[in-house]
């Protein structure tokens, strides 16, 4: 289990300000987030209904809850790793979708996951379109969602069961083939937000929905 910090006290009134505009969630759901807990999120793009599809899930998108200068943030690939202001991050979420919680059931070292995390942001990675494994450019390794919380939990030995897994890419090859412009990495290895939802070694938080 996560151990408490003496930041997460301040989480209380930090998110009264900065997600009470936000109309389309009820900030109070966020208010028990621990730093490291892991946000699945369903998005509204093309190419996030082929990942759900093609993993028979709701989420395409994911993240890691951090807090930094005592501001609510998540940090994730998308369009460049990158930290995203909570609200942003949220408001993102699909119209008829929703966000999953999940947290994992090993002892997170939040300093160690600070240092990775600085020290990825200070390269400023680009995603990875290609959706490759091992994909470098001239600042490094590039990586999508999934893949940057997954090498973040190996570098911090918090990885079990859930492991890569060959990804096919046979769930609407077409639009995959259109996707990837005729480079489809069928047959190579990768990772999903729906492995994560599926690995034993994180457990459900909480799911959170859109006010209607």
């Amino acid at each position: 289990m996560i151990k408490k910090l003496p930041q997460i006290l301040a989480i209380f009134t930090l998110f009264t300000s900065f997600l009470a505009h936000c109309a389309a969630f009820n900030y109070s759901e966020f208010k028990d987030l621990q730093i490291g807990d892991i946000i699945l999120q369903d998005l509204n793009c093309w190419s996030c209904k082929l990942i759900e599809e093609q993993e028979n899930s709701a989420y395409s998108h994911m993240g890691i809850f951090v807090i930094k200068d005592q501001k609510p943030y998540i940090f994730e690939a998308l369009g460049k790793v990158k930290l995203t202001g909570l609200n942003d991050f949220i408001n993102r979420t699909a119209k008829d979708g929703h966000l999953r919680i999940i947290r994992t059931k090993d002892y997170l070292d939040t300093s160690s996951l600070y240092k990775i995390m600085n020290k990825l942001l200070s390269q400023n990675l680009n995603y990875d379109h290609e959706f490759r494994w091992n994909n470098v450019d001239e600042r490094g390794e590039i990586m999508y969602c999934s893949e940057l919380v997954f090498k973040v939990w190996q570098s911090l030995k918090l990885i079990n069961d859930l492991k890569p897994k060959i990804m096919n890419f046979d769930i609407n090859p077409l639009d995959w083939d259109r996707f990837f412009k005729g480079n489809t990495p069928r047959g190579e290895i990768g990772i999903s937000p729906e492995d994560f939802n599926k690995a034993s070694e994180y457990f459900w938080v909480k799911d959170i929905w859109r006010i209607k």
